[in-house]
């Protein structure tokens, strides 16, 4: 599971992600997958990465998305069968260890911002995610159940 928190009552949440216990809205925009790397990384020159690319280099990626073989398919291999250099709960610790050149940061386009000397190379072919507005079934106040109800008109 990848989540952001929205607020007290929601999340948004990347698939892949088990959305039956909850109420949920896919957001009007997907998620770009790519590597963050520093700008002296021997990717940087690159304009995307490919999955021959990330056999040659060691790789930081979410638990999550290692658990959920979110990546197995684009891969064409078992992700353990790369240079695993580490893997991430919390992205602001994959950032730093990224800008320490630990390995290539498996993450969302636009997390790079956040750490100016990080670049984002797209995956090569693109492979982009989903994104779910979700709440508790029952437990959302009408406040956010009027919020869900008007994102079904975007």
């Amino acid at each position: 599971m990848h989540f952001q928190e929205v607020g007290k009552h929601g999340v948004s949440v990347f698939e892949p992600f088990n959305l039956t216990p909850y109420a949920h809205r896919t957001l009007p925009w997907t998620e770009n997958w790519g590597v963050i790397v520093p700008q002296n990384h021997p990717f940087a020159s690159q304009c995307a990465v490919n999955a021959q690319d990330l056999r040659r280099v060691p790789i930081i990626v979410s638990a999550q998305m290692l658990e959920k073989n979110a990546f197995t398919a684009w891969l064409g291999c078992d992700p353990l069968s790369l240079q695993m250099a580490c893997t991430y709960n919390l992205i602001g610790t994959a950032l730093q260890m990224a800008s320490q050149g630990i390995g290539a940061l498996i993450g969302f386009e636009g997390l790079s911002t956040y750490v100016p000397h990080l670049k984002f190379l797209p995956f090569n072919p693109p492979l982009t995610a989903s994104v779910y507005l979700i709440a508790k079934h029952g437990d959302a106040p009408k406040h956010v159940k009027a919020f869900l109800d008007e994102l079904d008109g975007l």
